[in-house]
């Protein structure tokens, strides 16, 4: 006696491990097919079938692909293609509940009431279907599975809020891509799936989730089809969906059957809702947590018992109505449509001979719109194609060709990509389809090669469009909290885990600009805690750095290199700074320690050695008295005072208090007491900084280039700029203020009453022209008066010889002489007197003539307008010339005068120039006396002088020469 096959019902929630239990049982069995909703579910359990029991026995059947090994036994298909009658002894249909769904409906009340197992059928699904099935089919086993977690509702969430690894359901392309594109922004980036994708697509998408690399996943209601997924949060950006027709509200059951996908076995799970979807109300909650729907009432169905005879028998066959009160007749469908259509059409009716010619008809009208373009386009498709099957037998292969070859192309955007991947499902359906292609190994092979290509190109270009890869692996890892590993270039680039995040700039993280708002939180957060180590060891390298590695700006910057690292702000005084760090706070306290007080003993080291002469006095201990306060003024001032705001404090140091001082290097000038050392490039430069810090100037003034004499006096400069850069303004150019007082000795020997031109030496120690000396000496009171003369000739001595310019070359103009001729390395006056009368001549001071330097002004380049009378030209004759004139500025002391009730007249020191007064006994002028002090000597002269430019005869051998010294001593023989 036979066995009677066994039908069962698996009913229950999802994540109850019905798919599972189908496979089971049908692996226990010799043969099988089992039937799947979806062709990405098809290929998922076909390729855990090959897993179990190798490709040679496992067969895929679906309407764009076909896999059928010589020895299949187990069949794993779409619902649409499971065969018919090829007597298996296992039979399973997953998602029954779907013989209620308006568009597949009738085909799955189709199999559930005519298609069995030899064996045993097996029907899985909701337990909604727990009514139809009893009523529609006899003798069946009903058995219930319980969720192995538990669903909880949480309510409504904003997408940047979403916990990870988090499904969001959205039922439009567009609102899937966007919802996307939002994650990628906010959180690295989300896999996408739709029904619409190729299975190798689709696997390509759910690695993507399932490997970490992104933890979001934006889909639609696909997923809610036995999709198994590491999902613990389902939220719904949307309520309505178009199911083909129109647009309508999910049905709770619907609701229910997309949340169960969260929480993959005993993991618990949650689902709410996201975006613009209120809130779910209480029942549909309830129904949803405790898996209790409405039953299914009705179930779509269309007859199966079709009618060949002729067209309209067909469409009545299919449009027959049913008397069952569980059954209800499907709306009309796609292929139903295409039949009505095409059968009207022009040239077809003439084709149908008979019961063959209307099957291969319906058979072409089946073909499902891939293409979801208008319903007369598509059957504009079929139409040609059942042409060809009817006309030819086949599908043409050039016409077939032509139709793959402008489908198989991988360039273009995103939504390009998706439309050609749908096309060629059309060519993938027919390729397919037995009998209508002349090679159908050829033309499966080839539309599925060009469905895999494009399937990776929609992959790449989903991956690109929503998958922010940097930072994607960021934030995996940092979920993960391990250690990140950090690695920074030469260049101070920043790469974490292999992802480009920042700059590394001295102890700041400058993270990159390329990146959004959105995600630039992401990748500081990663930065700086795989940073934390490098910030350690290299605070470790930062302090045991020599100093020359660091250095300071112009604006009071701390340089290590070429990178920031710190700033100088004021101090208790001018000469102790503060040095500030610039650090991240995420460094950690401890590295911020480090930094700044490597930073505070570089600079204090370097403003202890360029201004150790003015420490050194500051911590002597011998200079007491008035001289400490004047030490003091002078360290107050960073080594540069003008005479002139000290007249007083000077005039009250005696001799003894004065050699305190210069024993330091302070020198006493007629315009200006200072350091000489101080006057340098370096402590210059730094000097600038100090003051700027100490005058809390918004911007510090660039220090003036080294080596020139004279700078341009700019009127907008900051008052005491001149004075802290070490120069004196005087006409329209400033003058260093130790080659000035070079220029104030040889002033002193000149009779400024009478009047009296400039030397070659002065013009010298200016470097510049004789216009320019003019405007200078009037910038210091003298008046100057321009006249022009006949230029007397001058025997050429050789040759070879050529007379110079009397004036200097515009370009000569400020350039310094070497060190040792700028009064800042060889012994110079040290004190000019502080009593002297306006209107006489200055004379030296007492202390000059042990204070005067060895050597002899500096000779000018120009050749002197007359030659020596000794030398004759070698000719034997004067060249003769024609009569040139020469300009000549006479100068005069002209100071500005103060008026008589201002108090006793005392040294200052006015735009002009130096205003000095003394008067002797009864306070009559001392301006009869001899010029160079001496006392009532000769008799006065008041006569109009001449005074030429030409230097005195003995000064025209350079005593430091020793050609010119030997020549001198030939002389004297002679």
């Amino acid at each position: 006696m036979a066995t009677e096959a066994r039908i069962a019902a698996v009913l229950g929630p999802t994540n109850t491990g019905k798919t599972h239990y189908a496979i089971e049982r049908m692996l226990a069995h010799r043969t099988g097919v089992i039937g799947l909703p979806l062709r990405l579910l098809a290929r998922e359990v076909y390729d855990r079938i090959v897993a179990l029991r190798g490709p040679s026995v496992v067969a895929l059947v679906t309407g764009e692909e076909r896999i059928v090994p010589e020895r299949a036994a187990y069949w794993v298909c779409t619902v649409e293609a499971m065969p018919v009658g090829i007597g298996c002894d296992f039979l399973a249909i997953d998602e029954i509940q779907l013989c209620a769904d308006p568009e597949r409906g009738h085909v799955f009340t189709d199999r559930m009431l005519n298609a069995r197992g030899l064996l045993e059928t097996l029907f899985l699904g909701s337990d909604t279907m727990r009514g139809a099935i009893a009523a529609l089919v006899p003798k069946v086993q009903f058995h219930r599975q319980e969720r192995f977690s538990e669903l909880t509702y949480t309510g409504s969430k904003k997408i940047s809020r979403m916990p990870s690894r988090s499904a969001i359901v959205g039922f439009s392309v567009e609102n899937v891509y966007a919802i996307a594109e939002l994650l990628r922004r906010q959180k690295g980036g989300a896999a996408v799936v739709m029904g619409a994708l190729s299975p190798r697509t689709r696997n390509a998408q759910v690695e993507l989730y399932q490997s970490g690399d992104v933890d979001f996943l934006v889909a639609t209601d696909a997923i809610g089809m036995g999709l198994n997924l590491d999902i613990r949060h389902v939220a719904f950006s949307g309520l309505r969906k178009f199911d083909g027709r129109r647009m309508r509200d999910l049905w709770p059951h619907e609701l229910g059957q997309i949340a169960g996908r969260a929480g993959r076995h005993t993991e618990p799970g949650t689902f709410g809702v996201t975006g613009e979807a209120s809130p779910l109300s209480e029942p549909v909650i309830e129904a949803i947590t405790t898996h209790r729907f409405a039953p299914v009432r009705r179930l779509l169905w269309r007859n199966s018992d079709l009618d060949f005879g002729s067209v309209p028998r067909l469409v009545a066959s299919l449009e027959a109505p049913t008397d069952n009160e569980w059954l209800g007749r499907a709306r009309e469908a796609d292929d139903l449509m295409a039949l009505k259509s095409i059968s009207d059409a022009p040239g077809i009716a003439e084709r149908i001979a008979g019961p063959p010619d209307i099957r291969l008809l319906w058979d072409v009208c089946r073909i499902p719109d891939f293409r979801g373009i208008s319903h007369a386009e598509h059957a504009s498709l079929l139409r040609q194609i059942f042409e060809f099957l009817h006309d030819l037998g086949r599908v043409p292969d050039d016409w077939l060709a032509r139709q793959v070859a402008r489908i198989d192309r991988t360039e273009g955007d995103l939504d390009t990509l998706s439309k050609r991947l749908a096309y060629i499902r059309t060519w993938t359906y027919v390729a397919q389809r037995k009998g209508w292609v002349d090679d159908e190994s050829h033309w499966r092979g080839a539309t599925r090669a060009v469905e895999d290509r494009l399937s990776d190109a929609v992959h790449t270009a989903l991956t690109h469009a929503f998958v922010d890869r940097r930072t994607s692996v960021l934030m995996r890892r940092l979920k993960q909290k391990e250690s990140l590993v950090a690695e920074v270039t030469d260049k101070g680039e920043v790469t974490v885990e292999g992802q480009f995040v920042g700059r590394l700039e001295g102890f700041r993280f400058r993270q990159d600009q390329a990146a959004s708002p959105d995600e630039g939180k992401t990748l500081r957060q990663a930065a700086l805690a795989a940073l934390t180590p490098e910030f350690h060891l290299r605070a470790d390298r930062f302090y045991n750095a020599p100093d020359p590695e660091f250095d300071f700006t112009e604006q009071g910057g701390l340089m290590w290199g070429d990178q920031a690292v710190g700033k100088l702000v004021a101090g208790p005084d001018p000469l102790r700074p503060t040095a500030e760090a610039f650090v991240d706070d995420e460094a950690g306290a401890e590295v911020v320690q480090k930094v700044q007080r490597r930073l505070q003993h570089f600079i204090d080291r370097k403003i202890a050695a360029l201004f150790e002469p003015l420490l050194a006095m500051q911590k002597d201990e011998e200079v007491t008295g008035l001289a400490r306060g004047f030490a003091f003024r002078l360290v107050e001032s960073l080594g540069i005072i003008p005479r002139a705001d000290v007249a007083t404090e000077v005039k009250d140091l005696d001799q003894d208090a004065r050699g305190l001082l210069r024993k330091h290097g302070v020198r006493f000038g007629q315009y200006t007491i200072f350091l000489p050392a101080l006057l340098k490039p370096a402590p210059t430069r730094l000097r600038l900084v100090l003051w700027g810090l100490a005058s809390n100037l918004p911007e510090f003034p660039e220090s003036p280039p080294p080596g020139l004499v004279t700078i341009p006096a700019d009127s907008e400069a900051h008052a005491g700029y001149f004075t802290m850069s070490g120069y004196r303004p005087a006409g329209a150019r400033a003058i260093r203020i130790d080659m000035l007082e070079r220029l104030a000795d040889m002033l002193r020997q000149k009779d400024s009453r009478g009047g009296f031109e400039a030397t070659p030496d002065m013009l010298s120690i200016t470097g510049m022209t004789l216009e320019q000396f003019a405007d200078l000496m009037e910038g210091l009171g003298y008046k100057s008066e321009r006249g022009e003369r006949e230029k007397a000739r001058t025997p050429v001595a050789e040759p070879a010889a050529t007379q110079a310019p009397e004036t200097m070359d515009e370009e000569t103009v400020g350039v310094a002489p070497p060190l040792g001729l700028d009064g800042a390395d060889t012994p110079r006056p040290d004190e000019v007197p502080g009593d002297m009368p306006d209107e006489t001549v200055p004379v030296p001071p007492e202390e000059s003539p042990g204070d005067m330097p060895d050597e002899a002004p500096g000779i000018p380049d120009e050749t002197p307008p007359d030659m020596p009378d000794e030398i004759e030209p070698t000719n034997g004759a004067a060249v003769a010339a024609e009569p040139e004139t020469e300009v000549f500025y006479t100068f005069t002391w002209a100071p500005r005068r103060r008026p008589r009730d201002q108090g006793r007249p005392q040294q200052r020191e006015a735009e002009g120039g130096q205003q000095q007064r003394r008067r002797g006994k009864g306070g009559k002028p001392n301006g009869g006396k001899p010029q160079g002090g001496q006392k009532g000597k000769g008799p006065r002269n008041d006569g109009p002088k001449t005074y030429s430019a030409r230097p005195d005869r003995k000064d025209r051998i350079d005593p430091d020469n020793p050609f010119a010294r030997a020549l001198a001593g030939l002389k004297d023989k002679s």
